[in-house]
C-alpha cells in the first residue's frame, strides 16, 4: 500500500534574533539587571511578595508596586531595603536572559521587555501556527506568480478597492486583506484550498544554554536610526528551531510537494530581498532564506510586493494612507510619506546584535529528506 503520509524533519538555524510574542509585557519592577553576569533576571512577583512578607518589608513592597513613577525600577527597591542582588535573587527569580552580546541594552535607562511565547516548564518554542504562517504567505504569492491571469484579477481587485472606498481607517486593511483577498484565493487558488493536508508542527523546546537575547527595536531609513524604547526576547543566533512538517497527499495531490514548497518560499523570499532589503544594504538571495516572527515588518506577513512588484511602493502607500484616519493624514503627509515615495514602508525593522546591525527575525530553513 502507497503511503500517503509523508513526515520531514525540518530545522530553522536563527541568523538574526526572532522574536515570537508570548502577550507578556514585562515592566521594569519585573526584571533586574545583574551587571556582574550580564544577565536580565525575570522576577516571579508572587514568590517575591512572599519574601518580602517573611522579612517584614511587605509595606515598602506594596508602596513601591504602587508608586507609578516611571523611573522606578527593581534595583531601586532592592537597594534601598539591603537585598544582596547575588543571593537574594535566586529565591524569587523566574528565568534569566543573557545581553553580554548586546551592549546596547547595557548603556541607558531600562525600559519595558516582551516576553518570548513559552511552554508550560518555561523553555521557548515556536508554534507550528507560526511557521505554517510563512508557508502560506509563500505559496500564495507563488500559485498567483504562475498564474498571470489569476494575479491581473486580484490586481484590479485591489486596486478598485483603493479607488472606490471612501469609508477611511482601519476597516479598508481589513477589507482588502481578509475580504475580498481571502474571498478570492479560497475560491480561485486550488492548491491553497488544499492546505489542510499540510501540517506544521510546534517546535521541540529550545533546551540549549541561553537561548534568549534581548532585541531593542530599531527603526531603520536611509537616513538615521530610530533606537525605541521597545526590548523583545528573541532567540539568539546559532539557535535552532527543530520541527516536522506532515503532508497528507490525499488531500494535496500531486500538485503540493515538499520542493515545491522550498521553491515557493525561496521565490517569496527573493522577492522581499529585491523590493526591500537591497535597499538596505541587508538580507541576501541565499536559498533556504525564511523571515519569522514579529518584529519583521510588512513584506513578511504580506503579499503586495510579490503581487505588485514595481508598483508596489505606491500600492502600499495608498494602503497605508487609507488606514489613517483624518487627524493623522496631515502628520503623515508632513512626513513626506507621499504616494511617489520611491520604498514603502521606509523603514527596515531591525536591532543590534554584538554591536551591529542586523535585520529581524532572519532564518535558513533546512529541511531533511
Amino acid at each position: 500500500m502507497e503511503e500517503f503520509l509523508k513526515v520531514y524533519n525540518a530545522h530553522i538555524d536563527v541568523k538574526t534574533p526572532i522574536h515570537i510574542g508570548s502577550g507578556i509585557q514585562l515592566n521594569k519592577k519585573e526584571y533586574i539587571y545583574n551587571n556582574t553576569t550580564h544577565k536580565v533576571q525575570i522576577i516571579d512577583i508572587n514568590r517575591l511578595y512572599e519574601f518580602c512578607v517573611q522579612n517584614n518589608l511587605e509595606n515598602e513592597f506594596s508602596k513601591f508596586m504602587s508608586n507609578p513613577a516611571k523611573s522606578l525600577t527593581l534595583k531601586n527597591f532592592m537597594d534601598e531595603n539591603s537585598f544582596n542582588i547575588t543571593d537574594d535573587l535566586d529565591n524569587f527569580k523566574k528565568y534569566e536572559v543573557d545581553v553580554s552580546r548586546n551592549e546596547n541594552f547595557l548603556i541607558g535607562d531600562k525600559k519595558d521587555i516582551i516576553t518570548f511565547v513559552k511552554d508550560p516548564y518555561g523553555f521557548p518554542y515556536v508554534p507550528g501556527s507560526s511557521i505554517k504562517g510563512l508557508f502560506r504567505s509563500a505559496l500564495i504569492a507563488y500559485e498567483f506568480e504562475n498564474n498571470q491571469n489569476l494575479q491581473k484579477d486580484i490586481k484590479l481587485e485591489i486596486k478598485q478597492e483603493i479607488n472606490s472606498l471612501r469609508k477611511e481607517g482601519r476597516s479598508f486593511l481589513q477589507k482588502i486583506n481578509k475580504k475580498d483577498v481571502e474571498e478570492f484565493i479560497t475560491k480561485n487558488l486550488k492548491k491553497i484550498q488544499k492546505l489542510s493536508g499540510l501540517i506544521i508542527s510546534d517546535s521541540d523546546p529550545i533546551i540549549v544554554k541561553n537561548p534568549l537575547t534581548l532585541a531593542q527595536r530599531i527603526d531603520y531609513t536611509k537616513e538615521k536610526i530610530n533606537k525605541l524604547p521597545i526590548y523583545k526576547e528573541s532567540l539568539r543566533p546559532e539557535v535552532s528551531i527543530k520541527f516536522k512538517i506532515s503532508m497528507d497527499s490525499k488531500q494535496l495531490g500531486s500538485d503540493i510537494d515538499i520542493n515545491y514548497i522550498e521553491e515557493a518560499l525561496d521565490y517569496y523570499q527573493n522577492v522581499i530581498y529585491d523590493y526591500f532589503y537591497k535597499y538596505f544594504n541587508l538580507g541576501d538571495k541565499q536559498k533556504g532564506v525564511v523571515w519569522l516572527g514579529g518584529g519583521v515588518g510588512f513584506l513578511s506577513k504580506t503579499i503586495v510586493y510579490q503581487l505588485f512588484k514595481e508598483e508596489a511602493p505606491d500600492i502600499v502607500n495608498e494602503i497605508f494612507y487609507r488606514t489613517l484616519s483624518s487627524r493623522y493624514k496631515g502628520i503623515y503627509e508632513t512626513h513626506h510619506h507621499n504616494l511617489n515615495y520611491e520604498l514603502t514602508p521606509h523603514t527596515c525593522k531591525c536591532t543590534y546584535y554584538e554591536n551591529k546591525l542586523v535585520e529581524m527575525g532572519k532564518g535558513l530553513l533546512t529541511i531533511e529528506r
